[in-house]
């Protein structure tokens, strides 16, 4: 357990008997429960996260100011005080255990949602507690199997419920939520529906941006962030390499002994320009100063290159690189910065959730996507390190994530994600991974995912890898049960547990964007993000 959170149990335990008589106290420990919601060893020691009928999840009141109570002498309860007998540790009205769950109301919408019926019963709702996100989920499923339905109708809810969310958008489907045609009332479909859009629709912020394309809405980005300098030496390392071996994907540096070389000065070059500078690094910034025959460089460098052949060829590559891809390195665009993209602070709108939808296609080959993407995934790692949150604020959701973590290869995005995976729970920020060639995913990360969603999967390789997840006591074969499961059908693993459920639909059908209309659509989302500004502004 983490000292702030002993720190905290400290805290309560004290502060309830100095304010138990006052008015409000009982309503102010029923709203906040500072015990089974703000503390996340105690969430995890009691299991509150994990998906149950509505009314697990919730630790009971009496049990929430019995957790932090000291212990009191013993004494006749007055008969006149109600709420004697339940706080006073008296053996007339003793606490039942933590794991005997009981409901603080009959229904928490805003932190827990439906995301599908138990299989065979419609009737029997599978419910999702929002804050088991922060641990991250992962929607696995072949072409066809409902996967991309199922995790954007997690994504709405979270949206409804004020939770911010960046989509990395491989194929363009995603692009959707931009399309004014997808919002349409259709008079012909369910009244709940069509009213569940329309509150999601009435919510939404959505900012469609396309780097790599300048007509559209690109993004900029960087070699190493502004303030680098700043953090602690490991973070400065960390970021140094993730850049350095983003580059070297793009130049097709591999395993020989000359391009080890060059790797390794790369490395060097932009750790020492990180510690140094109080600005952002770009390319241009890289050339001029491995140009300059920089003495730290040189002699930091000299075993590896002593006659200074690979420095100079490095040089003539990234020179050549820097004119092939010139609107991915120099064009213009908004700064990649997480709290635009998640709309907080002046970036947002008064009363709306941002929907951000980053959409790679116009980056050319995956040596490009896996660059700008490991960009951003830099960014991400920062901003968890700058605002730790014990409670979700955000999530990030990678389509087809097995091109960035997949299980035979190491890509710049590898680390930075595995490391993601890590790190992001302490700030609230939930990550999605959705593929449809779970074959092809790295599960050496399966254990910091707590929520699997495994729709129709047949492929032999993806099989043997899942049948690790499904526990032993659950007599589920996987190679039996999931080739048969029909569109949004799906096993839900989760805390050991698995759940046989039907996926409920997304509020938006998600179809392929032509990339026309998807250029078209970023333009659109940036006009209306620059009205929005000047109106702020008062211009």
């Amino acid at each position: 357990m983490a000292q702030w959170e002993w720190e905290r149990m400290l805290t309560l335990q004290y502060f309830a008997p100095c304010h138990d008589r006052e008015e409000g106290f009982m309503s102010w420990l029923k709203a906040a429960r500072p015990m089974s919601t703000d503390l996340e060893s105690i969430r995890e020691l009691l299991m509150l996260d994990q998906l149950d009928t509505p009314a697990n999840n919730i630790v009971s009141l009496h049990d929430e100011a019995a957790a932090f109570r000291p212990p009191q002498p013993s004494a006749a309860a007055d008969p006149e005080d109600e709420d004697a007998g339940a706080l006073d540790g008296s053996p007339d009205d003793v606490a039942p255990p933590a794991a005997a769950f009981a409901p603080i109301v009959p229904d928490d919408p805003v932190n827990r949602f439906a995301v599908a019926h138990r299989a065979g019963d419609p009737a029997d709702q599978v419910f999702l507690s929002k804050n088991v996100l922060r641990r991250h989920a992962a929607v696995l499923g072949g072409s066809g199997s409902g996967k991309t339905t199922l995790a954007l109708s997690v994504v709405e809810q979270l949206l409804l419920r004020g939770v911010p969310v960046v989509l990395i958008d491989r194929k363009g489907d995603l692009c959707s939520y931009a399309n004014p045609d997808v919002w349409r009332d259709n008079p012909n479909e369910d009244p709940a529906r069509r009213q569940g859009r329309k509150e999601l629709s009435d919510k939404v912020d959505v900012a469609v941006f396309t780097p790599g394309r300048t007509s559209g809405r690109p993004i900029n980005i960087t070699l190493l962030p502004n303030g680098i300098g700043e953090l602690p030496e490991h973070e400065q390392e960390m970021l140094s390499q993730v850049s350095a071996a983003a580059l070297g994907e793009m130049l097709y540096l591999r395993r020989s002994a000359t391009h080890q070389r060059q790797s390794g000065i790369l490395s060097v070059a932009l750790k020492i320009l990180g510690a140094r500078s109080r600005s952002e690094i770009r390319l241009g910034d890289l050339l001029r100063f491995m140009e300059e025959d920089n003495e730290e460089l040189i002699e930091l460098t000299q075993r590896m290159d002593a006659s200074g052949k690979a420095r100079r060829d490095l040089i003539s590559q990234l020179d050549s690189l820097r004119h092939r891809n010139g609107a991915l390195f120099e064009g213009q665009g908004e700064p990649l910065s997480m709290e635009s993209l998640l709309g907080l602070g002046s970036f947002g709108k008064r009363g709306k959730t941002r929907l951000s939808v980053i959409y790679t296609g116009f980056l050319g080959d995956n040596e490009n996507v896996l660059f700008w993407v490991s960009q951003f995934l830099s960014e991400a790692l920062r901003f968890c390190q700058r605002n730790p949150s014990e409670s979700l604020q955000a999530v990030v959701m990678f389509d087809e994530a097995d091109l960035y973590i997949p299980s035979n290869s190491k890509p710049p995005t590898k680390e930075p994600l595995e490391s993601l995976l890590k790190r992001a729970r302490s700030a609230g920020v939930g990550i999605m991974l959705a593929t449809q060639s779970p074959g092809d995913l790295d599960y050496r990360s399966r254990d910091q995912v707590t929520s699997w969603f495994i729709g129709r999967v047949r492929e032999d390789t993806a099989l043997k890898k899942l049948r690790a997840a499904f526990a032993s006591d659950s007599g589920l074969d996987p190679a039996r049960v999931l080739p048969n499961q029909t569109v949004g059908e799906f096993h839900l693993i989760q805390e050991g547990k698995v759940h046989a459920m039907k996926s409920r639909r997304s509020l938006v059908n998600a179809e392929q964007v032509p990339f026309d209309r998807i250029e078209g659509y970023a333009q659109e989302t940036n006009r209306k993000a620059a009205a929005q500004l000047k109106l702020d502004l008062g211009v």
